[in-house]
């Protein structure tokens, strides 16, 4: 009675939607180019706002790109700082340095030059500088209080003595030493991001918040690489009167940011559009992080679907005439297999999660029993294996000992992270990477990924392991490293990092497969945008060559509350 019950009133509603068709179709097909106008306005406009926010979220990565280049650079020096001491543990300091050759037998001028640190080596016993990373030192008289006066200069620093403390080793960074190449390592990720064709970043620096000529400097414009270092005019216009820069700097000195629209000129082209951008400041570094789409790449979009849009409306409003009568008569049939496969679909789904939540609890069960039976067995398995070594039966040790291993080996693969979905594709794929002898590192920080669909975590996650799997460098060298964490209490990432003997390539997403057979191969990394887009995430991904080494990221944010 109750599925009954039901089956009618989804009926009962079909038909009155049924029949407000009916009417709407009349009035639709009285003004049908009405119609159309408004619903190609409205598909326009729609367009518009979605890449607003696309803009907006493209300025925000890159601003927490920055953040997160900061830090890590931060967490490098750190860590340099605290180790560098160990290079001079088997080196002697001789009473006369060659540059040259003590630089290169310490891989010295590299790190100076990559960070754009100063080392010194100060001999106490004389009050000079022996050694230096900057030449206008060394040499030089220097005493104990001026050492230490230099030393202060320094916003990060280790100090190191070595041969009874005679010569003293110092290596320091100054403030704007490390702010240097925290930018540098920052414009580099900018400039080789990709966030699709028709978006487009650039980057200026501020010289001047009072505006006027040369008030700012291009760094980075995916537009137009060439720009970058030119200096930048609030008296620009373009050709509609209009001052971009000019509006941009006020709207940044009173909030932070700013939405702009005016002409500029299009990437390989002499043609001039009309063009929406976003801005955001930057305040430490005094950078302006833009991104903008012209507008007329949307106009051409809706332009070349507006016949096809058109048809579709007319015809749509033909075929309701011919198909109401029909769809009335069959609506309480069309209810009940609405309502039926409501059901099924709903039973389906909590099977497929009781079976995910069995396949983990089994794992989990699996470990603590084969773990409480080992424990159980240990002792007698000792007394044994004591029996067998005192009457020197050593292949009858060897032998137990080895089947005691097969037993071990079993749960060698088990992980256990806290996410079901995680620890059931983690446990199987490590056995695929073990068995294709892949080295595997797992840095897995827990993160909450219950707001997507069971069948969208198995997808993400197992596309990810298997394009890492897939990838692999046939080198000697076969490694992977996954990653979890949670960056600013906003974004969720996963990261993954294989090592690769040469740069994939990717069209619309998807990566070109290598093998002969072509067909069924590929798919991974689009479906990976799919799932992650969907849920208002990003994918980055990038390709070192010197260390043949790939790395995908996806940034999940956190569902609002």
């Amino acid at each position: 009675m109750k599925w009954a019950r039901k089956a009618s009133v989804v009926s009962i509603i079909i038909l009155l939607i049924f029949i407000v068709g009916i009417c709407l179709a009349i009035i639709y097909r009285m003004d049908t180019e009405n119609t159309y106008k408004v619903v190609s306005d409205n598909f326009h406009q729609m367009l518009i706002d979605k890449q607003k926010r696309r803009i907006e979220e493209v300025v925000d990565i890159v601003y927490s790109q920055i953040e997160i280049e900061k830090a890590r650079l931060e967490k490098d020096i750190d860590y340099y700082l605290q180790t560098f001491g160990n290079v001079f543990e088997n080196i002697e300091i001789k009473d006369e340095i060659i540059r040259e050759d003590f630089e290169e037998q310490l891989g010295l001028q590299q790190s100076c030059d990559q960070l754009q640190a100063d080392m010194i080596i100060w001999d106490s016993k004389n009050n000079s500088v022996r050694y230096s990373s900057n030449r206008a030192l060394e040499g030089i008289q220097m005493s104990q209080a001026e050492l230490a006066k230099y030393t202060q200069g320094f916003a990060k620093h280790a100090i190191r003595y070595i041969q009874s403390k005679d010569t003293v080793i110092i290596f320091g960074l100054t403030k704007e030493a490390i702010e240097e190449r925290a930018k540098e390592l920052a414009l580099n990720d900018i400039r080789n991001m990709g966030m699709g064709k028709d978006i487009y970043i650039w980057v200026s620096e501020i010289l001047d918040y009072n505006g006027g000529t040369d008030y700012a400097r291009c760094i980075v414009d995916h537009t137009m690489p060439e720009r970058e270092g030119h200096l930048l005019s609030t008296y620009r216009i373009d050709k509609t009167g209009n001052f971009p820069y000019q509006k941009e700097l006020e709207d940044i000195k009173r909030t932070g940011e700013s939405w702009n629209t005016y002409h500029y000129k299009k990437k390989d082209s002499n043609d001039v559009a009309l063009k929406i951008s976003y801005t955001k400041l930057y305040k430490p570094y005094n950078w302006i992080i833009s991104a903008g789409i012209y507008i007329d790449d949307i106009t051409a979009y809706v332009e070349e679907n507006s016949n096809y849009l058109a048809e579709g409306i007319k015809r749509q409003i033909d075929i309701s005439f011919i198909n109401i009568l029909g769809v009335m008569l069959f609506s309480g049939t069309a209810g009940s297999i609405i309502w039926i496969y409501h059901m099924k679909k709903e039973k389906q789904l909590i099977e497929e999660r009781e079976k995910i939540s069995k396949a983990h609890y089994k794992l989990l069960e699996e470990k603590y029993n084969s773990g409480n039976t080992i424990i159980h067995d240990i002792k007698n398995h000792l007394i044994c294996v004591h029996s067998l070594a005192k009457n020197a039966s050593d292949d009858k040790v060897i032998e137990y000992i080895e089947s005691m291993n097969v037993e071990i080996e079993k749960y060698r693969h088990t992980v256990i992270t806290g996410n079901e979905i995680l620890d059931v594709i983690l446990s199987e794929k490590l056995g695929i990477m073990d068995q294709n002898r892949i080295e595997c590192e797992l840095d897995i920080e827990p993160i909450d990924l219950s707001f997507i669909k069971l069948k969208d975590q198995v997808s993400l996650l197992s596309n990810m392991l298997d394009n890492a799997i897939q990838h692999i460098s046939h080198k000697e060298i076969k490694q992977i490293k996954f990653i979890t964490y949670t960056f600013n209490e906003s974004w969720m990432v996963l990261k993954l990092i294989n090592t690769c003997d040469q740069q994939p390539k990717i069209r619309e997403k998807r990566f070109l497969t290598r093998k002969l057979e072509k067909e069924g191969h590929g798919y991974g990394m689009q479906i990976i945008y799919k799932v992650t887009e969907y849920y208002g995430g990003n994918v980055k991904w990038s390709y070192n060559e010197e260390i043949s080494e790939f790395s995908l990221m996806v940034m999940l944010p956190k569902p609002k509350c």
